[in-house]
């Protein structure tokens, strides 16, 4: 008997789940806009316009560059 790889496993469960939980978010989701409309607008609403920004990169990264000398390289 042949031995199955380690990642056959996670591989054939996230195959399997993915569509279910898919399907699964669309039924729930218009059953709950059809509950609570009201409720779904402002959920529409807040997710156009609150857009969460990634962190600041860390000050070792950041780039510096002095608005008097503009053409020397960035110091960083």
């Amino acid at each position: 008997m042949t031995e199955i790889p380690p990642f056959v496993i996670p591989f054939a469960v996230f195959v399997v789940a993915v569509p279910l939980l898919g399907w699964l978010g669309l039924v729930l989701g218009k059953r709950t806009a059809r509950k609570n409309p009201g409720f779904a607008a402002a959920l529409w609403m807040l997710s156009t316009f609150l857009k969460i920004d990634p962190p600041p990169p860390p000050k070792a990264e950041r780039v510096v560059k002095d608005e008097g000398a503009a053409g020397d390289p960035p110091k960083t």
